[in-house]
């Protein structure tokens, strides 16, 4: 996927104009398809956009894109334009713009994981609703330490194994801004089957579960058991539905987690079609998952096994 970019030259500060590496593309890639998707749904033409911002069609193309430069008054005075003069949506706007940039705290992480993965993180953050199948591993929020290291150590090659203190660092960071203040409402679907590898001693299993079963028990946390055998073939580690809101509108982006690469797909028509047909094999899978307090029942007659 091509990389994007909103860079910005200010008085103080020259963003690039390609981001550093690939951490930006996402955050850059949203900024653009919420600003596309407000004038549409405005119904106005990009050229009313910039004659109202007092900018020109080109310049105002940069940011619907999401490349090139552009100054920071030139995005307040589009945003103004669109409806986003102040409040909670112009602050989510702005926060994009700045990860977009480069700027943000992952990038301090930039040995622990690639590109891709770092990327993801930054949309993670941002969405007001997550839904997340995961078909091998607990799922990355759901972590302990010790398994996350267990994780790595067993992923990782052998020339890599120095680095899992780094990649765990990073998830429980990860976690810690997640689940930190006021945060997504998030579903987690994963068969009972990622707890069978034996990559570590029982007691990091159980404890493992343990932790699972505390977090589902918490406000805006769903845990959903799905069957061993899917109604549908996956071949990827792990599929997520990030939704994020822009006034009265949302705007929903698929991840899908490869191992080695990571891709995303939004409802727009150059992706549409491969966005309703991942949207839909979640759907299959949602209908088929335990109820939450079933899911509950197994994951604790689960951690029974593991005590014996």
């Amino acid at each position: 996927m091509a990389a994007h970019s909103l860079g910005f030259e200010g008085d103080d500060n020259v963003f690039p104009l390609e981001p550093p590496d690939e951490d930006s593309a996402g955050a850059a890639a949203i900024v653009a398809e919420w600003v596309l998707d407000r004038r549409l749904e405005l119904k106005l033409e990009a050229k009313q956009v910039a004659t109202a911002a007092e900018t020109s069609p080109s310049t105002y193309s940069r940011i619907e894109t999401g490349r090139g430069r552009v100054h920071p008054k030139t995005v307040a005075r589009v945003l103004d334009v669109l409806g986003f003069k102040h409040g909670p949506d112009r602050q989510v706007f702005m926060e994009l713009v700045k990860e977009a940039a480069g700027k943000g705290w992952l990038t301090s992480f930039h040995d622990a994981a690639p590109g891709f993965i770092r990327r993801y993180y930054s949309m993670e953050s941002r969405a007001y609703l997550l839904r997340t199948l995961e078909t091998r591993v607990v799922p990355g929020l759901l972590q302990t330490p010790e398994y996350a290291r267990a994780i790595s150590s067993h992923t990782l090659p052998a020339d890599g194994v120095g680095m899992s203190g780094r990649i765990v660092e990073l998830r429980m960071e990860r976690q810690r801004r997640f689940f930190a203040g006021e945060r997504a409402e998030a579903a987690f679907f994963f068969p009972l089957s990622v707890f069978d590898p034996e990559i570590g001693p029982r007691r990091m299993i159980a404890a493992q579960i343990e932790h699972v079963i505390g977090l589902a028990e918490t406000p805006g946390v769903m845990v959903r058991i799905i069957p061993p055998r899917l109604p549908v073939g996956l071949t990827v580690t792990a599929i997520t539905l990030l939704e994020y809101k822009t006034g009265s509108k949302s705007n929903e982006l698929i991840y899908e987690d490869h191992g080695d690469v990571g891709q995303y797909y939004m409802p727009r028509a150059r992706t549409r079609s491969l966005f309703e047909n991942r949207r839909a094999m979640m759907e299959l899978v949602w209908s088929v998952a335990m109820e939450f307090d079933a899911s509950l029942d197994a994951l604790r007659a689960k951690l029974e096994e593991y005590r014996d």
